[in-house]
């Protein structure tokens, strides 16, 4: 199903006032949410973790790292996260490099070079044996590279997401994301979710100097409420999502906060239509002046 929505009438609701109670659907999907805004925040710190330490690795050693590190897991440290680079194969591993990482940058004095044979402690083990199961249970097909994100989970064992990657500073990717539910030896797939049908991208639109970006708006048809990955989208592009869930149904998503924003489709002015040729997507823009700008479709 596809979506159009009035681009002024939405302009012209924020801030709503369902910020300041929860409406029915929140109520309805509170766990759901709260779970959504926990894991989104968790995905964006790990993964911006592992970036800074990629970073400072590629300074230390060079950016020939074939041979040298097979992957990377994250943990929780006082303070921020400690990302570790290991090496090996099959299930026998040793740790390669560390780097410490507070408030998303690297700690230069945090930077260790393992020595060979070093020991990984339990917790280590068992999550890079938990990534590893979840690269072998594949990918979505959407992208040519896949970063990831192991969490540990006391329900499951380890939640594994395999995130399509892009190297398109324009590129918004909401598809093509994937999650491995790992048991607790790191070793079975008890689990599997897709969030999204299709491998949709979005495209952020060039602004003219009195333009800003105000938001993005995508359809979810997969779960009738907003994921961990529209979180971690909204946190890593700065950038608010709106999205539908259905005829009658938009939640707002603002970095790791959910809210519901139904009554915006509900008003009596809201044209909303599903026709099929409409894509996915819109750029919601506005002048630094608050006018609306009716924005053009565009390709994912």
């Amino acid at each position: 199903m596809r979506w159009l929505i009035s681009i002024a009438v939405l302009v012209a609701a924020l801030p709503s006032p369902t910020a300041f109670a929860r409406t029915a659907m929140e109520e309805q999907y509170a766990a759901e949410i709260a779970e959504s805004e926990r894991l989104g925040r968790i995905i964006f710190e790990y993964d911006r973790a592992a970036w800074a330490a990629t970073d400072l690795l590629v300074q230390r050693i060079g950016r020939k790292l074939e041979g040298k590190v097979k992957g990377w897991i994250v943990e929780d440290v006082e303070d921020g996260e400690r990302v570790l680079f290991y090496r090996g194969s099959d299930s026998v591993f040793e740790p390669a490099y560390s780097a410490d990482i507070r408030n998303g940058k690297a700690v230069a004095a945090g930077f260790v070079a393992h020595g060979e044979n070093e020991a990984l402690t339990p917790l280590q083990l068992t999550m890079i044996k938990a990534r590893e199961a979840g690269l072998k249970a594949g990918d979505s097909g959407c992208a040519k590279a896949y970063n990831t994100v192991v969490i540990p989970d006391e329900t499951v064992g380890f939640l594994v997401y395999v995130l399509a990657s892009t190297t398109n500073p324009e590129a918004v990717v909401i598809g093509g994301h994937l999650r491995h539910d790992i048991d607790a030896a790191g070793e079975k797939i008890v689990g599997f979710r897709k969030f999204t049908n299709s491998c949709i991208a979005l495209r952020r639109p060039q602004m003219n100097s009195d333009e800003k970006l105000v938001a993005l708006l995508v359809s979810q048809v997969v779960t009738p409420y907003p994921t961990e990955i529209h979180v971690w989208v909204s946190l890593l592009h700065k950038t608010d999502l709106f999205v539908v869930t259905g005829e009658k149904a938009m939640w707002k998503v603002s970095g790791d906060k959910i809210t519901d924003e139904s009554s915006i489709l509900k008003a009596p002015q809201t044209k909303v239509s599903f026709e099929p040729p409409v894509r996915d997507w819109f750029a919601l823009r506005t002048h630094e002046s608050g006018g609306p700008f009716e924005p053009a479709l565009r390709e994912p």
